[in-house]
C-alpha cells in the first residue's frame, strides 16, 4: 500500500530549517488508523546541514493524536487479537516497573548531584510514575498528559496534579517551575521548537530542563517505531535544540541531557 498523503505531511528540518534531505533509512511499520491496517514504508531522512535524522513524510498531528487515543491506552492489554507491539507498551508501563522505577530513582539521584530541587513539571506525564518518584524525593510536582485514561490513572492512583490536555494549549505558569522534564516525549512531538520555547518560559531563572529520548548512540534506528518516533536524536542534537530556545548552559549526564536557564529564551 502506498502512503495516503491525506494522512501524511512533509516538513523542513526542525533544528536548522534546512530543506534538502537525503534518505538514510527505509523502515516498514504497521499503521492502524480508522480503516487503515497496513504495513507502510517510512523514510528516515538526514539533514545534510546539521545531521538530524527525522521521519519525512510523517503522520499529520491529528492522525498521530488519534493513534494515541484513549482506547489504546485503556485496552493495550486486552485488545482482540493480542497485537504484540500494542501489548508491549502496556507491559512497559505496568509490568516492568522495577526497571522503570529504578531509572526514575537514578534520575532523582542525579538531580541531587546537580542541586536541582523545588517545583517539577512533566510534559507527557503518562501514568504518573515519574512524578510520584519525584514527589517522594521532595519535589512539588505537576504535569500534563494527552490521554484521558493515563491522566485519570495518575490522579486517582497517586493523587497527582496531572492535567489532561495538549501542553501547547494549556497555561502552566510563567517562571513557575524549577525543573521541567520530557521523558521519552521529545521524539514524538510535531512542534518541538514551540514546546521548548514554552518550557523555557515556564522555568524560573536558574531552573533546569531535562530531556531523555532513545538516543541513536544507544538504540539502532531499525528498532524504533517510525509511526510515533518522529526524530532520531543524538545527545548533541538535543542540546542544540535546548540552546536554540534558552540562553543556557547544557550538559550530558549519562542518558540525560540537561539545560539550565541563565537568561531569557531566544
Amino acid at each position: 500500500m502506498s502512503m495516503d498523503m491525506d494522512l501524511f505531511e512533509t516538513r523542513d528540518c526542525p533544528l536548522c530549517g534546512g530543506r534538502e534531505t537525503e534518505v538514510a533509512h527505509r523502515l516498514r511499520e504497521t499503521l492502524r488508523y480508522r480503516n487503515v491496517d497496513e504495513s507502510l514504508e517510512y523514510k528516515v531522512v538526514r539533514c545534510p546541514v546539521c545531521g538530524l535524522l527525522y521521519v519525512n513524510p510523517r503522520l499529520r498531528e491529528e492522525v498521530l493524536a488519534a493513534v494515541y487515543a484513549d482506547d489504546l491506552y485503556a485496552n493495550w492489554a486486552t485488545r482482540p487479537g493480542h497485537v504484540p507491539e500494542v501489548n508491549l507498551r502496556y507491559d512497559i508501563y505496568h509490568h516492568n516497573l522495577d526497571e522503570r522505577l529504578a531509572a526514575y530513582r537514578h534520575f532523582c539521584s542525579r538531580l541531587a548531584v546537580h542541586k536541582v530541587a523545588g517545583s517539577a513539571f512533566e510534559v507527557g506525564a503518562g501514568f504518573g510514575y515519574l512524578l510520584k518518584t519525584l514527589r517522594e524525593h521532595g519535589f512539588t510536582v505537576s504535569g500534563v498528559e494527552l490521554s484521558h485514561y493515563a491522566a485519570g490513572f495518575a490522579r486517582e492512583r497517586f493523587d497527582l496534579n496531572v492535567r489532561q490536555g495538549n501542553f501547547l494549549a494549556g497555561d502552566f505558569g510563567e517562571e513557575a517551575h524549577d525543573l521541567v522534564v520530557l521523558w521519552h516525549v521529545f521524539e514524538h512531538l510535531h512542534r518541538p521548537n514551540r514546546t521548548l520555547a514554552k518550557c523555557a518560559r515556564m522555568l524560573r531563572p536558574g531552573g533546569t530542563m531535562m530531556i531523555t529520548v532513545p538516543f541513536h548512540e544507544t538504540f539502532t534506528v531499525e528498532k524504533i517505531n517510525p509511526v510515533e518516533h518522529l526524530y532520531y536524536f543524538s545527545k548533541e542534537h538535543v542540546a542544540r535544540f535546548m540552546e536554540k530556545h534558552m540562553l543556557c548552559e547544557t550538559w550530558v549526564d549519562g542518558g540525560f541531557v540537561f539545560a539550565r536557564k541563565t537568561g531569557e529564551e531566544a
